[in-house]
């Protein structure tokens, strides 16, 4: 009766075994940005700063260019020709000299710092640095056969002005100004490593047209604790070389302590042709710029 009673034990304990990993559940996301996340960029500004002028400040057009049938692109340079780092912030006043007898509509949109989408910001432009903004100009002239006219407007920030010539047409422009935003850009974060050994647990199963739910253990293998910068990408592919994209769940892990060991519930959605029957599934973690990566595969059952 012992004996018996020690068979039964011995199972439950080896199930038990491993129940002290974390399990970060599926979350459906969308895929991260190469890279990482883009962080914006406000450079510094120091104490007692003036605001760019004068003669140091240089003001040019850089570029002008089609985006598609009715919205053109104009883009701006300020640079700062100073010794001195100085304080820029605003957009340039806008002062339309011709309309060509046509209306013009101005309106202000969120300046690009680093990437990010942000409203108008104070920073510091320092010397031989330069900042930039855009003007986007929405026209129904482009292929139209009504009359065509010129507008003429000038963008000046202090004693500097740039004029700018426009093709314009009964039913006018509309003008969408961006605040002066830095030029320069971080660099982009990237993994130097992914320190995991990675594994599918168990043999899953899943009927063909249906998800399949599956878990992935990813292992510490470095002496140093991990923690993500950002979440990668993971690829998971049955048979073919395409595959299924999504961004690793990873922030409900934290901070991944050697050796330590982190399930991530996975899922995969099965297409109804596939055929019953054993497949290999792939599945691989990387980062798509300098192309680190962590991979695995196992073999499993679709059902009919």
């Amino acid at each position: 009766m012992a004996l018996r009673r020690s068979l039964i034990v011995l199972p439950l304990l080896l199930a038990g075994c491993g129940s002290h990993e974390r399990v970060v559940e599926w979350r459906e996301g969308l895929l991260p940005l190469a890279g990482g996340p883009a962080r914006a960029l406000v450079p510094s500004l120091p104490r007692g700063a003036h605001f760019c002028g004068g003669r140091s400040l240089q003001f040019v057009a850089t570029y002008a260019q089609g985006v598609n049938s009715a919205l053109d692109s104009h883009g701006f340079k300020v640079r700062n020709e100073g010794k001195r780092t100085c304080a820029l912030r605003g957009r340039p006043a806008v002062t339309v000299l011709s309309a060509g007898g046509q209306p013009v509509r101005i309106a202000q949109i969120p300046g690009t710092y680093g990437e990010v989408r942000l409203a108008e910001r104070t920073f510091g432009l320092r010397p031989g640095h330069s900042a930039s903004l855009g003007l986007f100009v929405g026209s129904a002239c482009r292929g139209s056969s009504r009359h065509k006219t010129k507008a003429l407007i000038v963008l000046a920030t202090g004693d500097r002005s740039v004029r700018v010539r426009l093709t314009t047409c009964a039913p006018g422009l509309s003008l969408s100004l961006t605040p002066f935003q830095p030029s320069d850009r971080l660099p982009p974060v990237r993994f130097t490593q992914l320190p995991f050994r990675a594994s599918i647990v168990g043999h899953p199963h899943a009927r063909r047209g249906t998800t399949l739910v599956y878990r992935v253990r990813l292992r510490n293998i470095s002496s140093r604790p991990f923690r993500f910068p950002w979440c990668p990408v993971v690829n998971q592919r049955i048979g073919g070389p395409k595959g299924q994209f999504s961004g690793l769940n990873c922030r409900p892990a934290g901070t991944i302590a050697a050796g330590e060991r982190v399930l991530f519930v996975m899922h995969y959605e099965l297409s109804r042709n596939y055929r019953p029957g054993p497949r290999t599934l792939h599945w691989t973690v990387s980062n798509p710029l300098n192309r680190v990566q962590v991979g695995t595969e196992a073999t499993i059952n679709v059902d009919p």
